[in-house]
């Protein structure tokens, strides 16, 4: 079980304070999680989670706007590490990533690209993607991406 932005003390079953009736079902039938992996912050969980690895093995050990060269702190999977889009890609799916990616270096997410490290670049495989690339945006004005295009927010009058 892979969590993101928590910790796996936080669901009422393991006594934390976030109801969660599906796990005390779970652990009603006589199964209980105790091995959560947790990586407390999102860019790191959601490497985890597209690559099926360890969130540093896969240069993901802080957010993408932190990266540095230190292994592990890159900020950049490498192609090495085959992306879930990817390797559904590969067998016939159709893949697509919405929201919050927060997965491509900072440096990276202008208009000018490079593209490769996009959700819908080579580098990461989705076939589709709508949102937005930083960890956080404008609830009013969002800057919003459809594949590589920028969305343009309504106009509200």
């Amino acid at each position: 079980m892979l969590l993101d932005d928590v910790g796996f003390g936080l669901p009422d079953t393991y006594g934390g304070p976030i109801h969660t009736p599906n796990l005390w079902r779970i652990a009603a039938s006589g199964i209980s999680y105790n091995a959560f992996h947790t990586t407390s912050i999102c860019s790191p969980t959601r490497a985890a989670l597209l690559t099926g690895r360890n969130h540093q093995r896969v240069g993901s050990g802080m957010i993408a706007e932190r990266a540095m060269d230190w292994d592990g702190y890159t900020g950049v999977i490498p192609r090495t590490s085959a992306t879930l889009a990817r390797v559904l890609g590969h067998h016939g799916y159709k893949t697509a990533a919405f929201g919050k990616w927060h997965n491509t270096p900072a440096t990276e997410t202008t208009a000018m690209g490079p593209f490769t490290r996009w959700p819908t670049g080579e580098a990461v495989g989705f076939d589709y993607f709508y949102g937005f690339l930083a960890g956080e945006t404008s609830q009013w004005e969002p800057r919003l991406f459809e594949n590589f295009n920028p969305v343009e927010p309504p106009h509200i009058t």
